[in-house]
């Protein structure tokens, strides 16, 4: 019994740290489309601009908890390689928000951080959620208002934390694809192509 537990739960674990984008997904659309009016959502500048602060947030997270060797792609299949981890160690590392520190970045786009490239990232980063305000307090009234200001940084954490997590997951997939990562890719390519003839 113990035995067969402990083949089942890498797998099980794995299909959790592949399926945990589609949930976190799922709750932050469920939670923005109960919080948020139909205002937000109708005015694509009220949803892009907290996406691309997140995108940009989430890329500074990455830049600023890793070196540069983790996302080395010529060690990427290196048994040494920093992807060479279980699926509880990618769970419990890749995939915990609060080893991002999202929020201190975030508020560090308007205090100044000492990374000249990070400091860029979040001034981007700020200056898109500043201009998101600034499209909810032209377009939004009242009660409205309050619940675009609320979906916003809702919206702008979820995008950043699946920026962090998609990124890591496909390197921790090819890592443990390996070379059939090559196949797999040229599979998805030759359905693409052929389906696009038919």
């Amino acid at each position: 019994m113990v035995e067969d537990l402990s083949t089942v739960l890498p797998a099980l674990l794995t299909v959790v740290a592949l399926l945990l984008p589609v949930a976190v997904l799922s709750v932050s659309d469920g939670v923005l489309h109960m919080l948020a009016p139909h205002l937000f959502f109708r005015i694509p500048a009220l949803s892009v601009l907290p996406k691309s602060a997140g995108l940009m947030l989430g890329i500074g997270a990455l830049y600023d908890r890793d070196d540069g060797t983790v996302y080395d792609l010529t060690l990427l299949f290196d048994k040494s390689s920093f992807w060479n981890m279980s699926a509880l160690d990618f769970l419990a590392g890749r995939a915990d928000p609060a080893g991002y520190r999202l929020i201190d970045l975030a508020l560090g786009a308007f205090a100044g951080l000492p990374d000249p490239l990070l400091g860029n990232l979040m001034l981007v980063s700020g200056a898109l959620l500043v201009l998101a305000g600034a499209v909810a307090l032209i377009t939004a009234r009242d009660t409205d208002l309050a619940r675009v200001f609320l979906a916003i940084p809702i919206l702008s954490l979820a995008t950043a934390f699946l920026t962090i997590y998609l990124v890591s997951l496909i390197l921790w997939v090819a890592h443990m694809l390996n070379f059939w990562v090559f196949l797999l890719a040229a599979a998805i390519y030759q359905k693409r192509r052929y389906a696009k003839h038919h």
